[in-house]
């Protein structure tokens, strides 16, 4: 597990290098950005906020990507899907509406990144409340796929049920039985 820690460490580095290198790249050319849409007003403002201290918000959405790869690689996927729907969801609607009521189209902006702040934490925890689990042998086994196109092969390998003819759905259904037992 040391492996899978490291690897982990070393993606949310990398994913900081990154939004710092082009938060400062995005910050130098804030002025170029918002010259090219001829941009004005309140649109210039949403673009110095854009390219300036909103941009390091970024880094959220890309610990949500890490952390997303240890679900999936750890027997957890629907963790990452949680986490990207409530995000997308939860993390969004709610805190746009408040941050547009609160400081107008500015505070969408930071109601976005408010709640990518919140979903990054979420998955920080339960990424390693997983990789806890990992290490004390708690994840959940990976057994082999039932192809879902022809499972007759296991009418072969799986004992008839008592009272019924071998056929693909009761070794199938034989089959989910056992797994659900462990």
């Amino acid at each position: 597990m040391d492996r899978v820690r490291g690897s982990i460490r070393d993606g949310l580095l990398f994913v900081l290098v990154v939004v710092l290198v082009v938060t400062g790249i995005l910050y130098l050319a804030r002025g170029a950005i918002a010259d090219l849409f001829n941009a004005e007003g309140l649109s210039r403002e949403l673009v110095f906020l854009f390219c300036g201290p909103l941009a390091l918000a970024w880094y959220f959405n890309g610990v949500i990507f890490v952390t997303n790869a240890s679900f999936n690689n750890l027997g957890h996927p629907f963790y990452s899907t949680w986490v990207n729907w409530g995000r997308q969801t939860l993390g969004t609607i709610p805190l746009v509406i408040l941050g547009a009521a609160y400081w107008g189209a500015p505070g969408v902006l930071i109601g976005q990144a408010a709640g990518g702040l919140i979903f990054a934490g979420v998955a920080m925890i339960l990424s390693v409340r997983v990789l806890n689990k990992a290490e004390a042998g708690l994840c959940p086994r990976h057994r082999a796929s039932v192809p879902a196109t022809n499972p007759s092969h296991l009418a072969l390998s799986q004992p008839p049920i008592a009272g019924t003819a071998p056929s693909s759905t009761s070794a199938v259904s034989s089959a989910l039985r056992t797994c659900a037992r462990g």
